[in-house]
């Protein structure tokens, strides 16, 4: 029996693929797609129908060269890449923004992007620029990457130290964390639930999640690792499986479920990848489509409801915007708003400019 209803996200007119890599929780999903006589795939944000049985819009973000990627979507539908080998900010605004020889692989509500330049973590805010992450807690390190940042603040990312990768995070008190194991992690919630993948410390590469204050915890998948964990602590990942990987959800209550066993199997499709999820737990990746083509889905609980992005927008820009010097954060579906740091970075990065 499905248990969720599958959504084909088109290429550009006249391609032949398509990939999803984010979701936000108010029918927006990032990914990449070609088209005909484009040359190389062109980042692109797909928009949903209230009950997600339908695209109504798909939108070309443009290009600064070969290479684009859309890595991640906020709530107000801003996006961040990478494009020619330039890490780049898009909003429905200002279109593309340059943000220089970076790469960027996630940001939250406030715009604070981060990402890095092959060497260090590095944190963005349009007042500041590029700055370093303070990762000194950690001891002496040789290479850094951020790879999540949740609306707090908290950057989940990696290190190298003389061996090895391992995990760490990030506090709005200050400082940085080593999960000690050897890992990388891939999200991050805003309660503060890191995902990712280790090896070594549980001897195979195993999905694992971690907690703060608390050391990191296999679920106990081998040959994969989780992606992306939305707010109720969901998440989504990929393993090795038969033939590729198999994309599979996971949470503490129910365990582990096979995403291909979830779908109705009359349609055809074969996914391949679980890229991310959203708080409403939909779940964007690809797949095979029927026709044997490379295709963005995205899955949504049959019985699902998203709200309006406008009425986000209007709530976080203008309501929310600012109260008592802190921008709020309007959960979607409704409940309280969650304050956010004026300047939720400013504890956790170096002086020095990169």
């Amino acid at each position: 029996m499905s248990t969720y209803k599958l959504l084909e996200l088109p290429p550009l007119p006249g391609g032949k693929f398509s990939l999803a890599t984010g979701i936000n929780s108010f029918g927006q999903v990032c990914g990449v797609a070609d088209s005909s006589g484009s040359g190389s795939p062109h980042p692109v944000v797909w928009s949903l129908s209230p009950d997600a049985s339908q695209v109504v819009d798909m939108q070309d973000l443009g290009t600064m060269g070969t290479g684009s990627k859309a890595s991640a979507i906020n709530g107000l539908g801003h996006v961040v890449g990478v494009s020619g080998g330039r890490a780049f900010l898009w909003t429905p605004g200002t279109g593309l923004i340059d943000l220089g020889q970076r790469y960027a692989t996630a940001l939250n509500d406030a715009d604070v992007v981060v990402g890095g330049d092959q060497e260090r973590a590095l944190v963005w805010t349009l007042q500041t620029g590029w700055l370093e992450l303070n990762l000194t807690a950690l001891g002496p390190i040789s290479r850094s990457t951020a790879a999540a940042i949740n609306n707090p603040g908290e950057i989940a990312g990696a290190y190298l130290d003389s061996t090895t990768w391992r995990p760490f995070r990030t506090s709005t008190l200050g400082g940085a964390v080593s999960g000690g194991i050897s890992g990388e992690p891939f999200g991050i919630n805003d309660s503060g639930r890191v995902v990712g993948g280790s090896m070594a410390a549980f001897n195979s590469i195993e999905a694992f999640y971690w907690d703060a204050n608390v050391a990191p915890v296999s679920i106990g998948v081998s040959g994969g690792a989780l992606t992306s964990v939305g707010e109720g602590g969901r998440g989504v990942g990929d393993r090795v499986g038969a033939v590729q990987f198999d994309p599979f959800a996971w949470d503490q209550a129910n365990g582990i479920s096979e995403l291909n066993g979830a779908i109705d199997d009359t349609l055809g499709w074969v996914l391949k990848d679980a890229a991310a999820i959203n708080d409403l737990g939909q779940i964007v990746g690809w797949g095979f489509a029927p026709t044997f083509d490379w295709r963005a889905y995205v899955l949504s609980p049959l019985e699902v409801t998203i709200p309006n992005p406008r009425h986000y927008e209007i709530f976080y820009k203008v309501i929310g915007g600012r109260a008592g010097g802190r921008q709020l954060v309007f959960p979607p579906g409704g409940g309280r708003p969650r304050p956010v740091p004026t300047d939720p970075v400013s504890r956790i990065i170096a002086a020095k400019p990169r």
